[in-house]
């Protein structure tokens, strides 16, 4: 439990208000470990009330969770991962919990992705891979700085409802091994999707890098 006072807590017009925020902050941490799987999940949520406004009342989600489960041995692997934060909107500010930030200048960022992938080693030819990941994100309360009042958006034009997308992924790479001495070459092609709202909504993007490099010396 924690107990914060702030002379500045900036309501929708604008004027500073005094205000005591009690906080309490729970929190959880997993790790575990079997012979295929290795997770972690850290999650510690805030509860923030606020004695000068019961409109700034709220629940600030924090997580962070990863799972690499491996299906075949040496084969085929699955990533699963979690992420979640309340983040302030305007620029300027500290991370979430260092100061007092009003509930309509925060955006509550969660996103949840599954990355399934094969690998192939060819001795010591080379390694390739291929993959995909499909993944969630929302940010809600997502918007411009509000403390003026009027409507809320942001420079790209978002409303204050933020936004949430899917996105899909799927890619092939190719990296040397020692066979080729002292260079090495690596070859990644991947294509991505994105469908819901805001501005991620129907944006693409194909890629292909090429990396060559060549040791001069030995170190």
């Amino acid at each position: 439990v924690e107990e914060r006072w702030t002379d500045h807590l900036q309501g929708l017009t604008g004027q500073g208000k005094s205000t005591f925020i009690t906080a309490l902050l729970p929190s959880v941490l997993v790790n575990g470990q079997t012979v295929r799987t290795n997770t972690t999940l850290s999650y510690a949520p805030e509860l923030d009330y606020y004695s000068g406004g019961g409109t700034q009342n709220r629940i600030n989600q924090n997580l962070n969770a990863t799972s690499q489960i491996t299906l075949v041995a040496e084969r085929l692997f699955l990533d699963l991962r979690g992420f979640a934060a309340m983040q302030p909107v305007s620029p300027g500010y500290g991370p979430a919990g260092t100061v007092a930030v009003a509930r309509q200048d925060e955006t509550q960022t969660m996103s949840f992705s599954a990355h399934p992938y094969l690998r192939q080693h060819f001795g010591d030819f080379g390694t390739a891979e291929l993959g995909a990941m499909v993944s969630r994100t929302s940010q809600d309360g997502l918007a411009a700085n509000q403390l003026t009042g009027g409507s809320a958006q942001t420079p790209s034009g978002l409303t204050a409802n933020g936004q949430n997308f899917l996105s899909e992924q799927e890619y092939f790479s190719l990296t040397s091994g020692p066979d080729f001495g002292r260079t090495s070459a690596g070859l990644s092609i991947s294509a991505s999707q994105n469908t819901g709202s805001g501005v991620m909504n129907n944006a693409h993007r194909d890629e292909a890098v090429l990396n060559l490099g060549y040791a001069i010396t030995r170190n």
